[in-house]
């Protein structure tokens, strides 16, 4: 049986993807549906949670889900294959970037950088102008 015979086989195909709970499932399922649907082009539409579906062209391709941490497929056609070989391009990419991603986010109160900068600057500058102000009450 050749290595296409076996991707063919798409329903039996299952990768673990060793995530550590339930909102970074959710995280990890959305990136990966907005990467297909940016990247790749298709069509996706959330079927529910941790379950979406690919199609190209108004055919329906298949189901992606997410269940017990196995990455799972749900074939429509005949050839959902190619599907398969972009999730693990995705995987292969950008897996240990999504998890990195969510755990930033995590840390801090799903923040971006410049955000978590410009309220430093801000606390600081209300601390100094405390100071300033306590300068004046001497005088």
């Amino acid at each position: 049986m050749s290595i296409s015979d076996k991707i063919g086989d798409i329903d039996n195909f299952g990768i673990n993807l060793k995530l550590e709970d339930e909102e970074l499932t959710e995280f990890y399922c959305e990136t990966l549906r907005q990467w297909l649907e940016e990247e790749k082009g298709y069509d996706t539409f959330i079927v529910e949670y941790l379950e979406f579906m690919i199609s190209i062209d108004d055919q329906d391709i298949c189901t992606i889900y997410i269940e017990e941490d196995i990455l799972r497929f749900r074939s429509m056609c005949d050839d959902a294959s190619l599907v398969a070989m972009d999730v693990l391009e995705f995987i292969a990419q950008y897996h240990r970037k999504t998890i990195d991603v969510y755990n930033y986010l995590d840390e801090n109160d799903g923040k971006p950088l410049e955000m978590k900068n410009e309220e430093e600057e801000n606390v600081e500058s209300e601390e100094s102008e405390e100071v300033s102000s306590d300068d004046w009450e001497w005088i």
